[in-house]
């Protein structure tokens, strides 16, 4: 975290997931770049980037779109203080760590048991 917390910013690689280096990096007011994509771990990335309400246009679409974000937050030093302020002010605790488990346990429940109450987890 020493040495993490003496970056600008962070940049994720990808196709892998980045949820503990992302949550690590935001603790530290350090913004990002992510790419979206299908695969559940580099869309994970993206909502995490939207739970704190981050711009768009960090969260690329494309490779091309990702180094252009990077470019940006690395050269733009106004665009990224606004990034940064943004992760600052954020409330991680409440977007990250807060909510009610329950509803994952449910979700999953219905996707074990689609059409049957017969098997309820919450009861």
């Amino acid at each position: 975290m020493e040495r993490l917390a003496e970056c600008d910013l962070f940049l994720c690689p990808f196709p892998y997931g980045n949820m503990n280096s992302i949550i690590d990096a935001f603790q530290l007011g350090l913004p990002g770049v992510c790419l979206d994509g299908i695969e559940a771990h580099a869309h994970a990335d993206a909502a995490f980037f939207a739970r704190i309400a981050l711009p768009a246009e960090i969260v690329a679409g494309s490779v091309d779109d990702y180094v252009a974000a990077a470019v940006k937050l690395i050269d733009d030093e106004a665009w990224r203080a606004h990034c940064t302020d943004i992760v600052c002010r954020a409330d991680l605790d409440a977007a990250f760590f807060g909510g009610d488990a329950g509803l994952f346990a449910a979700a999953i429940e219905k996707l074990i048991w689609p059409d049957s109450d017969q098997y309820r987890l919450s009861e």
